[in-house]
């Protein structure tokens, strides 16, 4: 996806509760991958997707208006539930240009992230500095995978 014109390039992070069934939930999320890559790649949209179990994080770049309405129909998705933008904003760049949706896994990092991130109580600068850590770990976490697989 890096012959798209990075002009106007948006990023939004976003995460929400699960409403999956605990026994069933990594076919649930395999189908949200699969289902996301294929949508991904019409709108020009690149990203990452976590899942701990109780919660999803998710990292969308792309067009403005590709990244909004993919937004717009995420936060539909009966699948998860309390979906919270914590970052939207214009980028220079994309964080995942090679990935039309990774999916990173779980740890117990990313979960202790996105209850931080949920709370009504984390104030604006300790939010900022969390949005950071987690996008810092998808990055290595995900170029990591990469090198794996060449």
């Amino acid at each position: 996806m890096s012959n798209v014109s990075e002009i106007g390039l948006t990023s939004l992070l976003y995460v929400s509760r699960s409403t999956l069934d605990v026994n069933g939930d990594q076919a649930s999320v395999g189908e949200i991958v699969s289902e996301a890559i294929e949508r991904n790649k019409l709108l020009l949209v690149t990203g990452a997707l976590f899942y701990t179990g109780l919660h999803f994080a998710q990292f969308l770049e792309g067009p403005r208006r590709s990244v909004e309405s993919l937004m717009a129909s995420i936060s539909k998705d009966t699948r998860h539930h309390h979906v919270t933008v914590v970052a939207h904003k214009q980028v220079p760049r994309r964080r995942f240009p090679e990935w039309a949706m990774a999916y990173a896994g779980s740890n117990p990092f990313l979960d202790r992230q996105m209850k931080a991130l949920l709370s009504p109580l984390t104030a604006e600068p300790e939010r900022c500095r969390l949005m950071s850590e987690l996008g810092e770990d998808a990055e290595r976490r995900l170029g990591a995978a990469a090198l794996q697989g060449r």
